[in-house]
């Protein structure tokens, strides 16, 4: 069950990414993070910690099984001073035909102390051009989960994009199933050829638009902390991307593959 203590998050943050714009076949992600400005938990600001990349699989038609990138053996950990404006990268060289990306991990308090405050997303819907603008959830409280699926919507617009929240997946959710195999039933969610289908004691509670919070019953129970948006850059073909977070923020950007 969620915490009905739960508070609203109000902080802000920008992650900035170049594109380029050469059109050779080969491409990938690569994904980056940067602290917030603020950051509230459990009712109390939190000026620094580590943000946790625990694990991250995408699943593509060549890769219908999933293919992993970072696991909890191996995590990418990077030391948070919220308020700072670095920007670190958490993974890249993800291969481009990527359609669904599945990332876990935690934020862990250090000052003060606190328990961790865990995520579990889920992105479908990825075209070649990149996933474009959608957000990112924590909880509000800590010893908890955000388990969320994104569908990205036809465009790169933040306002089309549709996020599902999950009950009852626990701090390490995994869907039953994500597969672009036809005919699939039971309750989960379909973005175009893929299926991200939930157990018998897993449900959707809700869904919000763009980087509306998710609130039920009137209170927060994840509250958005990035979302994206474009920026121009005179020296780029395509553009400089910015991510301005409301807590921890991360996106895709497009690069040539070494």
């Amino acid at each position: 069950m969620k915490n009905s203590g739960l508070k609203t998050l109000t902080s802000a943050s920008i992650l900035s990414i170049a594109v380029a714009g050469i059109s050779l076949p080969a491409w990938s992600f690569q994904l980056n993070i940067q602290p917030p400005e603020e950051l509230e938990l459990d009712g109390m600001d939190i000026l620094q910690g580590q943000f946790n990349l625990t694990g991250a699989t995408g699943y593509s038609f060549d890769n219908p099984d999933g293919m992993q990138f970072i696991n909890s053996e191996q995590p990418v950990v990077h030391d948070a001073i919220i308020g700072d404006t670095s920007v670190h990268v958490l993974f890249d060289d993800v291969p481009d035909d990527i359609e669904v990306l599945k990332l876990s991990g935690f934020f862990n308090a250090t000052n003060p102390d606190k328990p961790n405050a865990h995520f579990n997303i889920i992105v479908a819907g990825i075209e070649p051009g990149g996933p474009g603008e959608f957000t990112y959830y924590l909880p509000t409280m800590t010893n908890m989960a955000s388990n969320y699926i994104i569908d990205v919507g036809p465009t790169k617009a933040l306002g089309d994009n549709t996020n599902y929240f999950v009950d009852g997946g626990g701090l390490d959710w995994m869907p039953e199933v994500i597969t672009n195999e036809p005919n699939q039933s039971g309750e989960g969610v379909t973005v175009g050829e893929w299926f991200i289908g939930l157990s018998s004691n897993e449900s959707i509670v809700g869904s919000t638009m763009g980087a509306d919070p998710f609130i039920f019953n009137g209170l927060v129970w994840d509250q958005p902390h990035g979302t994206q948006r474009n920026i121009p850059e005179p020296s780029s073909t395509i553009g400089l991307l910015a991510l301005t977070t409301l807590g921890l923020g991360s996106a895709l950007k497009r690069k040539i593959k070494k």
